[in-house]
């Protein structure tokens, strides 16, 4: 007698909203390996749905921080304005009060144009390329003082007082 096997694989899919998240203004770009990055992104949503890639490689998020969003954040709730869709009543006071960001170390990666991209519940954000510049050299040449002065302090002075008899 015959027997059927039937197994299913239970998948979660994660389903994210609409936005196109605004990811800019990296800071410093270019950087080098070692150096804390930060960037604008928004809307924000809770660091354990936000994930950054480097290169298509999940890349640790050091940060993420919001400022002075509290009058925006009231405004878009009054005016029911959802997180992904453009809020008229409120688009200026968000704009220039909220600022939000998120930093991260830049690791060991070769010299060149790479690419970042954010993901968060309500969308994702176009690809963005920051540019790894080298490091500098290990050993640094020796610091020239520009002093051409001699420093000797003896005396070319003769000191023999013998006397003749």
């Amino acid at each position: 007698m015959p027997v059927f096997l039937w197994g299913c694989d239970e998948t979660e899919t994660a389903v994210y909203g609409q936005c196109s998240l605004a990811f800019e203004e990296l800071s410093p770009n270019p950087a080098a390996a070692g150096v804390t990055v930060q960037a604008r992104l928004a809307p924000q949503s809770d660091s354990m749905d936000t994930i950054l890639h480097l290169n298509g490689q999940q890349l640790a998020i050091d940060s993420m921080d919001r400022e002075n969003c509290e009058a925006c954040d009231e405004c878009r709730t009054q005016a029911q304005c959802t997180p992904c869709n453009d809020c008229p009543s409120c688009g200026g006071l968000c704009e220039s009060e909220c600022r939000e960001t998120i930093s991260f170390e830049l690791p060991e990666i070769p010299v060149g144009e790479h690419l970042l991209q954010v993901t968060n519940v309500y969308g994702q954000s176009p690809l963005m390329s920051i540019h790894v510049e080298a490091t500098g050299p290990t050993n640094p040449p020796e610091t020239d003082t520009g002093s051409a002065t001699d420093t000797d302090t003896g005396s070319a002075t003769d000191t023999d007082s013998g006397s003749s008899n």
